[in-house]
């Protein structure tokens, strides 16, 4: 009959030394590998924007409010945050000011490699379509996060 034998003598011995009395060591390799990641979301912002005839005639409109974004990432190197408009409108947003870690640039805003959460108040323009009607439309910020 075949008896199951235990591995607490053994592990205990690999811990503690051998049990004659020699001293045992082990080496232990552990490597881990973080995924970049990059979380950034609307925090506070209007529901809805009003756009007036003279703003389409001018072909902008500066929001009246800093657009409030929490931002979390793990990433060592800088990124840009970019904003897209989700309605049809806006053409194109662009960051005129930032308060916090990222500051505005082409396309969006340049964040620093900075871990942890954050949040950042940005004034944005809108540039409005030519053919946008004057009326009152969705918030159009959507957020992309990029190396």
């Amino acid at each position: 009959m075949h008896r199951p034998r235990s591995l607490l003598p053994l592990l205990l011995s690999a811990m503690l030394g051998s049990v004659d009395g020699h001293a045992a060591t082990a080496t232990l390799q552990v490597s881990a590998f973080v995924a970049p990641r990059i979380s950034a979301e609307v925090a506070e912002a209007p529901a809805t924007v009003l756009v007036a005839a003279d703003d389409v005639a001018r072909g902008y409109l500066d929001a009246q409010a800093p657009l409030a974004i929490r931002l979390r990432s793990n990433l060592a190197h800088a990124f840009v945050l970019q904003m897209h408009s989700g309605h049809p409108a806006v053409s194109r947003i662009e960051a005129l000011a930032a308060e916090g870690i990222a500051r505005p640039t082409a396309g969006g805003l340049l964040v620093p490699p900075a871990a942890g959460q954050h949040q950042i108040l940005v004034r944005v323009r809108f540039i409005l379509d030519p053919s946008t009607p004057p009326g009152r439309y969705a918030w159009p910020v959507r957020l992309q996060g990029g190396a």
